[in-house]
């Protein structure tokens, strides 16, 4: 063990200890000269990596043209699905891919053909109203599932009287909106549903509160944070975003990096 050691220590001596000559950082330059060479070599023989178009997981082809219709509403929220519906054609539009028709005349032409939404989901009446809207698809489904959740976190104490220090109490007051939304697109040509997906996502925020209680023993609840309802609006509008984005990333394509070998031709230039 000992004898290994005085030979490591050795060998860092003799070819790292005395790196003050000119002839030994002349030897480090040549060997840092040659690795990088050799990883030169290496990377122009090994290949190079590459970004590559990954088509859309929906089968929508050469789909432009979409009609969103209005969602079926399962929840007790009376204008959730209706955020859905304009924030989905909202998304769509603005990705570039696709022409999105108007909402409001979209809503119009079923009207004055005397169609429900969910009439539009049966083949034959799909058919019909893409026709009248000359459409190549249209996305409605249901709104199944909304929940709002506020509730005061349990107090929690840091430090103590025992450590010789004044406890600090916190507690926060949680927002939590939870959505779920069945989304279905349809072929306007067919009347066949070409792509489906639940859609289930959540978005939480939290206001920290400093409790004006310095001692050992939790705080009485008239300390504690007040239920309210201050935060909603902007954990709703995130939720409804992030099921939008979930759902409209399955349309677009999208990209990934691969390791591409060089071909014979390469090689040769």
């Amino acid at each position: 063990m000992h004898k290994a050691k005085r030979m490591a220590e050795h060998f860092w001596a003799e070819y790292f200890g005395s790196f003050n000559s000119t002839g030994h950082r002349r030897q480090l330059f040549l060997y840092l000269c040659l690795i990088g060479g050799l990883a030169v070599l290496l990377s122009g023989c090994m290949g190079e990596r590459v970004r590559v178009l990954v088509p859309p997981l929906a089968p929508i082809g050469d789909i432009n043209n979409i009609a969103i219709l209005d969602f079926v509403n399962a929840t007790n929220d009376p204008g959730i699905a209706i955020e859905f519906a304009d924030l989905l054609g909202q998304v769509a539009a603005s990705s570039g891919y696709f022409t999105v028709q108007d909402r409001a005349s979209t809503a119009a032409v079923l009207a004055k053909l005397g169609i429900t939404p969910v009439e539009a989901t049966s083949p034959e009446t799909a058919v019909r109203l893409g026709k009248a809207l000359s459409c190549d698809v249209l996305i409605t489904g249901e709104v199944t599932y909304y929940m709002e959740d506020i509730y005061v976190q349990v107090p929690y104490r840091i430090g103590s009287t025992s450590e010789g220090r004044s406890p600090n109490w916190y507690s926060s007051l949680n927002t939590n909106i939870h959505l779920t939304v069945q989304v279905r697109i349809i072929n306007a040509g067919t009347g066949e549903i070409i792509w489906s997906k639940k859609v289930s996502e959540s978005n939480e925020e939290s206001e920290l509160e400093v409790l004006t209680w310095h001692y050992d023993s939790p705080p009485p609840e008239s300390l504690l944070p007040k239920l309210r309802r201050t935060a909603v609006p902007q954990v709703r509008a995130g939720v409804l975003e992030q099921a939008v984005d979930s759902f409209v990333k399955d349309l677009l394509p999208s990209y990934r990096y691969e390791w591409r070998r060089p071909s014979s031709q390469d090689a040769e230039n």
